[in-house]
């Protein structure tokens, strides 16, 4: 196997979108009639919505906790099933559709609509226990993802989740008490664990108030801000590459999501307003609050913004975001950016041949050998990649996929073959389990 032992920004002159010292002004929009809420847990793998259904009906612990029909609360913690994830209603309505959708590599999920009721109260602060948190909090916006286990570090992203994502920065800059309410639940929850929190380079000084953690710089040169490279910036040392960062101690988090978990600390009701930063086909951005579960529609509709025949509708960022197929599809917790790209600007759909220039090797701040893993993963050996050509010591950056002049898509064939290659070692585990 090659092991890498140099994380680098390499040749990387991308640099991350910045605020000016004073945040502009949020474009809110109006709470729509109708949201749509995505499950987190999936139903299956390679099925189709009808057997994905039928399937879940014969697993113990997964019936089905809501119906249509159902009346839900604004802020009202939703469990689909009785083990598994929890959706938040950010809506006070009745529940009037839970269908099957098939995600990326045919992973199946559950999407619940709600419409709303004639009156939206606000939601009522309730008792929280801190144990709530943890089921709440992949449902927040920013989508912290908090493990049962104590982390020795946490480190807080007030950079990007990708090159244009300024959400972190607007939070830093107007929310400070939330996200000191948030640092105060780690360290009730978590005593031993330290906190980071990560600025632009040069802005410490300015952040030294935030009570409770410890202020580092980082160059806002992408990807910097990369969860793999934040842990050896604040640690002097790099996570092992097979394994999540968790199993090195560390939890990431976006400061979004430190701040929305602070507030549903703090006053025992979950915020689901979604900063988001939205790019049209001008090239203009606008930053934006938008109710979690809206309709990417609605959000063009509010800022006058066209997609047309041909065009795409990009979530999560020009590096590492996801085209979806439909303007219905719904706004989610941790959809930092929206961007509409042209259909002449889009890329072709045929694969062209790999030209050799090795672009690729050097942007890699990982430093894998990306033209030879490509020749593997086109041919479809998962195991071998990982084995012999340092597939998962890639951190997702997306780089080699923006450099490459023949405009394949490396990253994509990146995360599908992690994904298969995980998905065989669980199988694997599994069969292992079964057989002893």
């Amino acid at each position: 196997m090659i092991v890498n032992r140099l994380l680098t920004l390499g040749s990387s002159r991308l640099r991350y979108a910045l605020l000016p010292p004073t945040p502009p002004d949020l474009d809110p929009l109006p709470v729509p009639q109708s949201v749509t809420l995505l499950s987190d847990q999936t139903l299956g793998h390679g099925i189709g919505g009808r057997e994905a259904l039928l399937r879940l009906k014969q697993i113990p612990g997964k019936e089905f906790k809501l119906k249509k029909g159902d009346v839900v609360s604004k802020g009202q913690l939703l469990e689909l099933f009785d083990k598994g994830h929890a959706v938040i209603s950010p809506i006070s309505g009745t529940v009037t559709g839970m269908t099957p959708y098939v995600g990326d590599y045919g992973r199946v999920y559950m999407t619940l609509t709600i419409e709303a009721g004639e009156t939206d109260s606000p939601p009522q602060a309730e008792s929280f226990q801190r144990s709530d948190m943890f089921r709440a909090a992949p449902a927040l916006p920013g989508k912290p993802e908090l493990p049962q286990n104590p982390p020795l570090r946490v480190i807080i992203n007030g950079l990007g989740s990708d090159v244009l994502a300024t959400n972190n920065q607007y939070v830093l800059k107007t929310r400070q008490k939330d996200l000191e309410a948030g640092l105060e639940w780690i360290r009730s929850t978590w005593p031993s664990a330290s906190a980071h929190l990560m600025v632009v380079e040069g802005q410490q000084q300015e952040w030294n108030k935030l009570k409770g953690c410890r202020v580092h710089g980082v160059a806002p040169v992408y990807p910097a801000a990369s969860p793999r490279l934040l842990h050896r910036t604040v640690t002097g040392e790099e996570a092992p590459a097979e394994a999540p960062l968790m199993e090195a101690g560390t939890l990431v988090l976006q400061a979004e999501a430190l701040a929305a978990m602070g507030t549903l600390y703090a006053t025992g009701v979950p915020p689901m307003q979604k900063l988001v930063q939205v790019m049209g086909k001008d090239g203009i951005g606008h930053l934006i609050s938008v109710c979690i579960g809206t309709p990417v529609s609605k959000v063009l509709e509010h800022l006058g913004l066209k997609a047309e025949y041909g065009d795409r509708l990009i979530l999560g960022g020009p590096m590492t975001g996801y085209a979806v197929y439909t303007d219905d599809f719904p706004i989610c917790p941790d959809t930092d950016t929206l961007l509409v790209q042209a259909a002449e600007k889009g890329v072709p759909s045929q694969t062209p041949s790999c030209l050799n220039c090795g672009a690729c090797n050097r942007i890699c701040p990982a430093r894998v050998p990306v033209n030879l893993l490509l020749r593997v993963l086109e041919a479809g050996h998962y195991g071998e990649a990982a084995e012999s050509f340092d597939l998962m010591s890639c951190i997702d950056c997306g780089l080699c996929s923006f450099v490459c002049p023949g405009r394949i898509p490396i990253f994509q064939y990146i995360q599908l073959a992690k994904y298969e290659h995980r998905r065989y070692l669980a199988e694997e585990a599994q069969n292992q389990e079964v057989a002893e």
